[in-house]
């Protein structure tokens, strides 16, 4: 067949855009399922900290003082 070559090349082109795209969805799917780890993280660590504000104010009967928390934290 006369261009039997191109079409071969043609080919081969194509199944390496398909790797490549397959290989990105797998990169996609990876990155979700990261992004769902640190979601939970993030709202788990939320929770742990309205905890402790809860039992803050529970223990004081004062909100705390962010502000001097902060300059705390950074001294040390």
């Amino acid at each position: 067949m006369e261009y039997l070559n191109e079409i071969k090349e043609i080919v081969t082109e194509y199944d390496k855009i398909n790797a490549g795209l397959s290989e990105l969805e797998k990169m996609a799917n990876l990155l979700e399922i990261r992004k769902n780890e640190l979601i939970q993280a993030l709202d788990t660590n939320r929770l742990k900290e309205k905890t402790l504000i809860d039992k803050i104010v529970a223990e004081t009967g004062k909100t705390p003082d962010y502000y001097k928390i902060m300059l705390e934290l950074n001294e040390h």
